[in-house]
């Protein structure tokens, strides 16, 4: 009897959330801080950040970003710029849950030295309660002299239906990415 018990309150804690969550957010702007840790040296940019995401279609939908960091090294300022430009498909994997995959356009600019190439992206994305969203995801990045693969983690806290505070972690061989931001869904 104290078995059933348990495993009935088990299923009805892992059903709560599913059953009462809504699907991910594909629809929002938002804006923050973003710090870099760049491996083996003392250059270590932060910044802000602006990215955002839009349906343009029940599964298809386009996303953006740009970065702007700097830090000061031997008394001089140096400017650390990315943009990433990207058109994805989502597809339910559950009522809460979508899995996705982004092909984008990336722009690195280090002072006055430009690179250009193309990101791969695949991810899932979970709204678990209906407050928190979970992000999770490995990227592909080629740029003209340097390719890279990220390990991506991100987890927003919606206080309403549109307004939310997000934090995001970017890691690689090379370098650690890190940000907060706050979130407008539409």
């Amino acid at each position: 009897m104290k078995a059933s018990k348990i495993a009935l309150l088990a299923a009805t804690v892992i059903s709560v959330p599913t059953a009462y969550a809504a699907s991910p957010d594909f629809n929002y702007v938002e804006g923050g801080y973003a710090k870099i840790d760049v491996d083996n040296s003392d250059y270590e940019p932060d910044g802000f950040k602006v990215s955002g995401s839009a349906l343009v279609g029940k599964n298809v939908f386009v996303n953006g970003s740009y970065t702007d960091t700097s830090d000061e090294i031997n008394n001089s300022d140096i400017d650390f710029n990315q943009l990433s430009l990207g058109i994805g498909y989502r597809m339910a994997a559950s009522s809460n849950t979508d899995v996705y995959g982004v092909v984008s356009y990336e722009e690195a600019e280090l002072e006055d030295y430009d690179e250009n190439g193309y990101g791969l992206t695949a991810g899932i994305r979970s709204r678990v309660t209906p407050n928190i969203e979970l992000d999770g995801g490995v990227s592909y990045i080629d740029l003209d002299d340097d390719d890279d693969t990220y390990l991506n983690l991100g987890a927003s806290y919606y206080f309403t239906p549109e307004a939310a505070v997000s934090v995001s972690y970017r890691t690689s061989d090379d370098n650690d990415i890190m940000g907060v931001s706050a979130r407008y869904s539409f």
